[in-house]
């Protein structure tokens, strides 16, 4: 009986380092994945549409920020070093879409309106790296020179990048064999 009861134990402490090892991976999962609000040293990015009067032979829609001047900034933060984003508490993942819907711009399944506060963790030289970047050297000239969007900086201590909150739907799954169960 004493030698069950020591075998039960040892089994125990090796289902304890198990349950832990596992914890640890699903806590790694979410992490990469958004679900975790993150805090940390970063910046905040606002981008805003013209003010400017619009000319009677332009389009009123390039004075208005769209699902393409976010996808530019978002997409040269990442280049930069980002290593989360989130744009008015929409956390920014893989499968994410930006789709412009009349004035608005849906984010994951949230109606965005202006300004749009993108909120940025990443390295001290986050700021250097993208301002200094062609593509959005580009997108300055552009958009915010050309048609007076307005774009603004918040070097911030702390950001907080909040959680993803959408659906996560499955698409494709298959089981991934265990290394005690590979011969």
């Amino acid at each position: 009986l004493r030698a069950q009861i020591g075998d039960a134990e040892a089994s125990a402490a090796g289902n304890d380092e198990l349950v832990r090892r596992l914890n640890d991976e699903l806590r790694e999962a979410r992490l990469v994945a958004g679900l975790v609000e993150l805090e940390g040293p970063g910046l905040v990015v606002r981008l805003d549409d013209s003010t400017q009067p619009v000319p009677p032979d332009v389009a009123a829609a390039d004075y208005l920020v769209s699902a393409n001047d976010l996808r530019d900034v978002l997409t040269e933060l990442w280049l930069a070093g980002a290593q989360a984003i989130s744009v008015n508490s929409e956390r920014i993942v893989a499968s994410t879409a930006l789709t412009d819907i009349g004035s608005s711009v849906l984010v994951n399944s949230s109606y965005l309106q202006p300004p749009y506060d993108i909120s940025v963790i990443g390295p001290p030289e986050l700021y250097d790296r993208l301002t200094t970047a062609a593509g959005f050297i580009d997108f300055t000239r552009t958009r915010v020179q050309g048609y007076g969007l307005q774009l603004g900086f918040v070097p911030a201590g702390d950001v907080v990048v909040a959680a993803y909150s959408g659906v996560i739907n499955l698409v494709q799954a298959r089981p991934v064999p265990s290394p005690a169960s590979a011969p």
